[in-house]
């Protein structure tokens, strides 16, 4: 490689006239590393070659390569020059990084099912882990780190997986300097994303199928946009319902779908607690849906709270579809269909994620999904009710 000439090392850049040529310098080298097409170990030709190849002046291309070293892409060796940082030859500890104290949350109940499996997937595959819980305050979610950072280019850490992200720490994480893999919005880029959009799709079709005539939701995620991190990705989970409401020709009515725009969760409430609420303002309507699908397994344990406060019949005057985490076992005895998604098939994607890209290959991408859960005698009480009327207006 060291003898190999500049135009083999490194085309010219194209040269934005409103850029930053620093910048500009910067960014083509990072490609050309991480891309492959300069290998790990191979020398840099001397910045004085660089700049006049590139017609910079030294001191802009002396500056790119500083920014490269400290992003832990490049190595300086004294008296010998600037080379490719190598990376060990095998992935061997993996880096899990969450922030605002999420994983000692009790609430986080999904989080720390993930969390788990990846632990477990990992310790079984021969790798090491290590926690970081970043501290900072939410104002500096748009910067790095550093105390990770520095891990990274020490090379404590190969490879960094963020089980629960916004797109403010997305941005960062993505520019570190090894394998990344997040779970957040399709929109970020290394994101493993759930199609939201087939969870209440799901569910509908699920109480359709079981003779339901109306349909209401409670959803904790929102119905429209009020707080600056709710993306299209989340939105879509309340815009997909009612478009499965309308092509089952399942009546709804606005005072049947709760989300937070409707009930304000405060920082006092509990998940179980807002679940509670939102099902009390659903039922004390004058007229009631016979079905209900409800969003998240946490919310969904205060409305099955409510439900036996008020001794409504399930399936017989009620029939619910429950989104369900399989890993979080919250307790519920009433026979419900559950729509259900799985954190080991998170945590195996986010590994499978990190370990092709240090493969150097790009990785692949594809939405977690769901599968439905319908018990037997759910569907033995909906054949028995069928021949009656239903309960809703």
């Amino acid at each position: 490689m060291k003898n190999k000439s500049l135009q083999e090392w490194f085309s010219a850049p194209e040269r934005d006239p409103a850029g930053v040529l620093r910048v500009q310098i910067a960014a083509h080298i990072r490609v050309a590393i991480e891309s492959g097409r300069v290998a790990p170990g191979s020398q840099l030709p001397p910045v004085r070659a660089l700049a006049q190849a590139w017609q910079a002046d030294p001191m802009t291309v002396q500056r790119a390569l500083v920014a490269l070293e400290q992003e832990g892409l490049l190595v300086r060796r004294h008296g010998k020059g600037t080379f490719v940082r190598e990376r060990p030859r095998a992935l061997k500890t993996i880096g899990l990084y969450y922030y605002g104290g999420a994983l000692a949350n009790p609430e986080f109940r999904y989080l720390r099912a993930i969390h788990r499996c990846l632990t477990d997937r990992i310790e079984a595959s021969g790798r090491n882990w290590d926690v970081w819980n970043d501290p900072r305050p939410a104002a500096e979610a748009g910067q790095a780190w550093p105390a990770l950072l520095d891990a990274v280019k020490r090379g404590a850490v190969d490879a960094v997986i963020a089980a629960q992200v916004d797109a403010a720490h997305a941005l960062w994480l993505d520019k570190l300097p090894v394998p990344v893999a997040i779970m957040g919005s399709r929109r970020m880029r290394k994101s493993i994303p759930h199609n939201l959009a087939r969870l209440p799709r799901m569910a509908v079709e699920a109480l359709a199928r079981q003779g339901c005539r109306s349909v209401g939701l409670i959803s904790a995620w929102p119905s429209r946009c009020f707080e600056p991190d709710h993306t299209d990705t989340v939105l879509v989970c309340y815009k997909s319902f009612m478009q499965e409401a309308r092509k089952r020709k399942l009546r709804t009515l606005e005072s049947w779908l709760v989300t937070p725009a409707e009930l304000r969760r405060t920082p006092a409430m509990s998940c179980e607690e807002w679940g509670y609420k939102a099902f009390m303002r659903v039922w004390n309507q004058p007229r009631r849906p016979d079905g209900l699908v409800v969003i998240n397994d946490a919310e969904a344990l205060g409305v099955t709270m409510a439900i036996l406060e008020k001794s409504i019949q399930v399936p017989d005057t009620l029939r619910l579809a429950y989104h369900k985490n399989a890993e979080v076992n919250l307790f519920c005895p009433l026979p419900v269909t559950h729509v259900v998604n799985k954190a080991d098939d998170a945590a195996a994607a986010l590994l499978e994620s990190v370990q092709q890209q240090y493969d150097g290959k790009k990785p692949v991408l594809e939405e977690l999904t769901y599968v439905v859960e319908e018990p037997a005698h759910v569907a033995e009480a909906v054949r028995a009710t069928r021949s009656r009327p239903a309960t809703s207006a």
